[in-house]
């Protein structure tokens, strides 16, 4: 017995006969084989202890030769349980335990894409919903909170009908990616995914890959009777599928492959601040870089992470009972430390450099952020606080940002994106709701970085909705609900890009402003017909029941892109008051309108008692649209208390909709 191997623990045990026999003696780090145990059944119960979140193997020998696998998956708590039913068909036999740390290559997943079941949505700093619907009726809900996003951006969710490569033998419950590529959230969203009730939660698992297949890994997840819900902080393909207890060990042993590579350009188009150049090569490219490798650290570290927890979840769900409709509070527990223990590995000990590197800070904050958020999803004790967000140097990171944006400036590297990356500085710091840079600390800035003789912003606000339902009775059991919904929300923040001024002080002067920013529009239109009706009996002498039907027709216009303002107005002889001439969305340099994005949702089916669940009709399909003009403001004046300072508010009703209007500009170089 000699030749046996120290990376496992053997073990003999006879048929009939409760004398163990142990054959090799464990190295420290090797899994431990317990004491076999008979059970009443016949069947031999065999527990391995080995280290938490990793996958091991059984098996079993009748010559200590010859091995063939009994069971395999992941310790949990330390202890992986394996039942072997047909131990009664040996009159003798030998039991191993192996770690399975022998990982397997990265896998990259053949992908296939309905481009016709699709649908856009805007996520914003108000957060954001998208619902997608497959064609055997599976819904994907993909939500959004508030305060997750710094920039508004469009998300399109379409659906994978088909994947080759996928270490699941019966396939997908359902698979969808989520684009652009680029798109990363502070803080996670939730995707939410239906499946049959009759389905066995104990075997659902989920996965992660990039939108090219690539890097596929575990995902954690968290199962209830009919749906399971995935953490979502960034863009890529997210899917649920049904696994063997071995094909969960081998999937955690899959090796994650490299990350997309994302340039510079990328990277910062990505990241609220990074995107304006406050931290970017141009100022600051050693502070990029060192932000770029701890960016590029961490998310490798947090890949591993998550594939342990997944592994975690997915192997204790198994050993679930059959009635369990929730994963249990034991498990969930030890997610909430892993979790904990990698922010305090990956994250905590970069914070003191952060207080001086802009970049480092996004990057901190936008991890810890989706951390918290993941914590709250996988169901961690509220008050479990690991991250102690109060602690973290929050206002000292962005008075460097700010401070590095005012370096840049005095350096000669002056200009619109300067001014932008200041205004992008503002909207973080309301995301987190710090307050940390005052608005004259911003000014100041501000007025450094900009070479025009005005500065300022100009903002507008369109909103308005209307809801309508009723209720229709018809024959004894049976109901129509028949609802619409409108809402329509469009917003423009912008600020002075250019600025002409022409007059005098006896004659008053003429201003023009080119004002550029981000406009975010939403136009939505919903109609439902939602019936039930009793069927008292099925052809074929079938007991009936209530059947179910639902019609529904979804036009959606979304939209989250650069556009222009210009605005002129006048100031009277004295600077006493101003008056607009007009404020109208277009650009003269680019007749173009921006670009958006419409999805049409047409769908009807149901549930029968008869001929059970039905889908008669089922389109979805997202394709680019122009935005129209935004609205235009022609009348509003105001007193000026000021001489050098034009400010005010303007808004107007209509029967729909509500307008507001508000700009403030200030003058740095007085007319002679």
């Amino acid at each position: 017995m000699n030749n046996i191997p120290p990376y496992f623990s053997a073990r003999l045990i006879a048929a009939g006969i409760l004398g163990i026999l142990s054959l090799a003696q464990l190295r420290g780090d090797s899994p431990k084989l317990g004491q076999p145990v008979i059970l009443a059944s016949h069947a031999i119960e065999v527990n391995l202890s080995g280290q938490n979140g990793s996958a091991y193997t059984v098996e079993a020998s009748t010559n200590l030769s010859n091995w063939f696998l009994i069971s395999g998956g992941i310790a949990t708590n330390g202890l992986l349980t394996v039942r072997h039913d047909a131990a009664t068909n040996y009159p003798a036999l030998f039991y191993r335990g192996k770690g399975t740390n022998t990982s397997l290559p990265p896998l990259t997943l053949g992908l296939k894409t309905d481009t016709n079941i699709s649908v856009s949505t805007l996520v914003s700093l108000d957060g954001g919903t998208a619902v997608l619907y497959g064609r055997d009726g599976t819904r994907f809900t993909l939500s959004l909170p508030s305060n997750s996003i710094p920039d508004a951006r469009i998300l399109t969710m379409t659906l994978v009908t088909n994947i080759t490569g996928l270490p699941f033998g019966r396939g997908t419950l359902g698979t969808v990616l989520l684009e652009p590529a680029d798109l990363s959230f502070w803080g996670a969203a939730s995707l939410e995914i239906t499946f049959p009730a009759t389905t066995d939660r104990r075997e659902v698992v989920s996965f992660f890959c990039h939108g090219d297949g690539s890097s596929f890994q575990l995902t954690p997840d968290r199962v209830s009777t009919n749906r399971v819900i995935i953490g979502i902080t960034h863009a890529g393909t997210f899917g649920s599928s049904l696994a063997t207890t071995q094909e969960l060990a081998n999937a955690a042993n899959i090796e994650i492959g490299g990350a997309q590579p994302l340039g510079l350009a990328a990277a910062a188009k990505s990241r609220g601040i990074g995107r304006h150049g406050p931290t970017s090569p141009d100022c600051f490219p050693e502070k990029q870089l060192a932000a770029n490798q701890a960016r590029a650290e961490i998310d490798a570290a947090r890949a591993q992470n998550e594939k342990q927890v997944a592994a975690l979840l997915g192997a204790e769900r198994q050993r679930a009972l059959s009635g369990d409709s929730d994963d249990s509070s034991a498990v969930l527990a030890q997610v909430a430390v892993i979790l904990c223990q990698f922010y305090n590995g990956q994250i905590a000990p970069r914070w003191p450099e952060a207080m001086n590197n802009c970049a480092l800070g996004e990057v901190l904050t936008q991890n810890t952020l989706g951390l918290e958020r993941m914590r709250q999803l996988l169901g961690t004790d509220p008050n479990d606080q690991c991250t102690a967000m109060s602690n973290i140097p929050f206002c000292a990171i962005f008075k460097s940002c700010l401070e590095d944006i005012r370096q840049c400036c005095a350096n000669g590297m002056k200009g619109p994106k300067k001014v932008a990356a200041v205004f992008g500085l503002l909207r973080q710091d309301q995301l987190l709701g710090l307050n940390c840079i005052s608005q004259d600390e911003a000014q100041e800035v501000i007025e450094l970085c900009s070479a025009n003789v005005w500065t300022g912003t100009f903002s507008m606000v369109e909103t308005g909705s209307q809801t309508t339902s009723s209720n229709l009775v018809g024959s004894p059991g049976s109901t129509l609900v028949l609802t619409s919904i409108a809402e329509y929300t469009s917003r423009f923040n912008g600020a002075i890009e250019e600025s002409q001024e022409g007059g005098a002080p006896e004659v008053g002067y003429l201003v023009e402003l080119r004002v550029g920013g981000q406009i975010v529009l939403r136009d939505f239109q919903k109609n439902t017909s939602e019936s039930t009706a009793t069927v008292q009996q099925c052809p074929g002498s079938k007991a009936g029941g209530i059947s179910h039907d639902l019609q529904l027709h979804q036009v959606e216009q979304t939209a989250a892109t650069n556009t222009i303002y210009a605005v002129s107005f006048l100031i009277q002889p004295g600077g006493r008051s101003y008056e607009f001439l007009g404020a109208v969305n277009f650009d003269d340099r680019t007749p173009d309108r921006p670009m958006g994005s419409i999805s049409l949702i047409d769908y009807q089916g149901g549930d029968s008692p008869c001929s059970g669940p039905y889908i008669i009709k089922d389109f979805n399909r997202t394709s680019p649209s122009p935005l129209s003009v935004a609205s235009t403001l022609t009348d509003a004046s105001g007193i000026m208390t000021d001489t050098n300072v034009v400010s005010g508010t303007f808004s107007t009703d209509d029967s729909l909709r509500h307008i507001v209007f508000k700009w403030n500009f200030t003058r740095h170089n007085p007319g002679p």
